[in-house]
């Protein structure tokens, strides 16, 4: 298989895995053998592009998966509050933080306006 060829194959299953948002298959064909035999042999200068398309794969399926379990928010101790206001001053929007939190949304919508205040909350906004 030439070089181009290489390319070609990994890219179609990228995009295959891409378009059914499955990560964990994704994930286990990044691990695989045939992953690597692709990979090893494209040319130098082009596998910066699968790079590029290993993130937009793996971007489109973890932006998919389900929220996590609601947790009560009554537990928040001084740590889980320390890691929730490092996922708001990151930029996040209430969805991503709560995946990072392993909260719902609204619950992580709460948290940051019950131990952040409304300072913090305009300024993650």
């Amino acid at each position: 298989m030439t070089p181009r060829g290489h390319q070609i194959s990994t890219t179609r299953m990228l995009h295959s895995y891409r378009t059914r948002k499955d990560l964990l298959g994704l994930r286990a064909y990044l691990r695989s053998d045939e992953f690597m035999r692709h990979f090893a042999g494209t040319e130098p200068r082009l596998r910066d592009n699968l790079i590029v398309a290993i993130g937009k794969a793996m971007s489109v399926c973890q932006e998919r998966l389900p929220p996590p379990k609601r947790q009560s928010t009554r537990q928040w101790d001084a740590a889980r509050i320390e890691k929730l206001r490092r996922a708001y001053l990151g930029g996040k929007d209430h969805y991503r933080a709560a995946i990072a939190l392993g909260v719902s949304p609204d619950a992580a919508r709460l948290a940051r306006w019950r131990y952040l205040g409304a300072g913090a909350t305009q300024q993650a906004a």
